[in-house]
């Protein structure tokens, strides 16, 4: 009974692994107001079998600026603030291929449908931390801190309601706190 428990599990996870190392393209589009003066825009995207430069062109403000892709597949860019809601806000992918550009996809800012913080809070193998929320309310500002108190980070979503990052937290800390609300860290 155990073995094919284990067997099955197996399985699972193998399909589900090569499943999402399938999926390619772009994935969000969020913008971040950090109360400096400008935006700043996060894409996260995969094109990586393809063995060319990805390429990133963010429409925002009436204008389209190309930046080159990051490994990481989060790819960010920082942009003066401007008037968001009278102009067009996507991103598209590129692939650069002998000295051409070559479109992939282009999305817009996922619909926010705010509901209670969806997060998903945990020390992965190298010991760092990684923070993911969803379905959190929009211009509303969110402050997320260790147990003694060190601001990790402060933002506010202008358009798109995902956030991802990865901070290096003393192993002793068990938990972080999101606007004073306190989140276990689950560990792998």
């Amino acid at each position: 009974m155990k073995i094919k428990l284990i067997f099955l599990l197996i399985i699972a996870f193998i399909h589900n692994s090569s499943y999402a190392g399938r999926k390619l393209g772009l994935t969000e589009l969020v913008i971040f107001d950090r109360g400096l003066g400008f935006y700043e825009l996060s894409a996260r995207h995969k094109l990586k079998p393809y063995p060319f430069p990805e390429l990133l062109k963010f429409h925002v403000c009436g204008s389209g600026h190309f930046v080159e892709g990051k490994d990481n597949g989060e790819t960010k860019f920082n942009i003066k603030k401007c008037d968001l809601k009278n102009h067009e806000i996507a991103v598209s992918l590129f692939h650069e291929k002998k000295g051409e550009r070559v479109f992939y996809q282009k999305i817009s800012p996922e619909k926010c449908r705010p509901n209670s913080l969806y997060n998903s809070i945990f020390r992965n193998y190298e010991g760092k931390v990684n923070i993911f929320l969803a379905d959190f309310y929009i211009n509303e500002p969110y402050v997320i801190k260790t147990e003694s108190g060190v601001v990790l980070d402060r933002f506010k979503t202008v358009q798109g309601c995902t956030y991802y990052a990865e901070f290096e937290i003393p192993i002793e800390e068990k938990s972080i706190f999101i606007n004073d609300k306190p989140y276990s860290i689950e560990t792998l």
